[in-house]
């Protein structure tokens, strides 16, 4: 076996597995901004799969380099730009080509989880507003006929008192 093909195909392994993931997340996003929450429901078991699946990938990908340091004389925890620079110009460059890629895709993950994270916290928000209207629990928050903000520190909901 050679760690270098070894490992260079298993970045490109990665790399594809993350792009499904991204897949997933942008469905997930969609389903959030549409309001489909039937689908959202039906599309967790999958995410959930693919996280462990990258999990997997990953402790993979750490004995692929801890195994390819070896056969280059490095340390076993050295950086992929150590390994690049240990390869020489032509098989370093390559490696860090595959790396880009695979960064790439995770910095698409990360947006996509920051976008998610915000619709889901402005919901959350919105629920928690929702709940608090309706028990009474919150203060009104006015504004006066030219738009200005005036807090209302009387409870001006239906309390069951009148």
């Amino acid at each position: 076996m050679n760690p270098l093909l070894d490992f260079k195909n298993h970045i490109e392994f990665l790399t594809a597995l993350f792009k499904e993931y991204g897949e997933i997340l942008k469905k997930k996003e969609n389903y959030i901004i549409n309001g489909k929450y039937d689908e959202l429901t039906e599309i967790i078991p999958e995410e959930e799969s693919m996280v462990v699946k990258i999990d997997d990938a990953e402790r993979e990908r750490e004995r692929l380099s801890k195994e390819l340091c070896q056969s280059i004389n490095i340390p076993d925890n050295s950086s992929v730009s150590q390994i690049a620079e240990a390869l020489g110009e032509d098989e370093g460059t390559k490696v860090m080509i595959l790396i880009a890629r695979l960064m790439e895709c995770l910095q698409e993950i990360s947006m996509l989880h920051f976008n998610i994270d915000r619709m889901i916290g402005f919901q959350l928000k919105n629920i928690q507003l929702l709940q608090d209207t309706a028990t009474g629990q919150d203060r009104i928050n006015t504004y006066d006929m030219k738009g200005k903000y005036h807090p209302d520190n009387q409870k001006k909901l239906f309390n069951g008192q009148g």
